[in-house]
């Protein structure tokens, strides 16, 4: 339950902070957010396959922001790439909406081919 407990999103005027339990607190200000990335991978069960990924700017000295999805809410999720999408880019990967509407979406993409 504490692991669980440990994860937070903060986003401020000027900031945006995720905090975890393993490792620790991580800040990037506004300004040096080039995209925020909402991706899924099935391979990837380390970490979580539900991602979201804040990459600095180019230049930047600050590492890009790996969260784990999952344990946050759908508004925490959209609170973050909405916030990317002001000060950066913002890139949903068709998941707004969850996993199962995007692989139907994708499948009937396919069988129209």
């Amino acid at each position: 339950m504490a692991w669980l407990f440990s994860f937070r999103i903060v986003i401020t005027p000027t900031e945006l902070t995720f905090r975890s339990l393993f490792r620790g607190q991580q800040t990037l200000k506004h300004e040096e957010i080039k995209i925020v990335r909402f991706t899924w991978k099935f391979w990837q069960t380390k970490k979580g396959p539900l991602r979201l990924v804040v990459e600095p700017r180019d230049g930047s000295t600050k590492a890009k922001l790996e969260i784990n999805a999952k344990v946050f809410s759908r508004e925490a999720i959209n609170a973050v790439l909405d916030l990317g999408a002001r000060v950066g880019q913002a890139d949903d990967g068709g998941l707004r909406d969850g996993i199962v509407l995007k692989t139907l979406r994708d499948f009937k993409k396919r069988k129209k081919k």
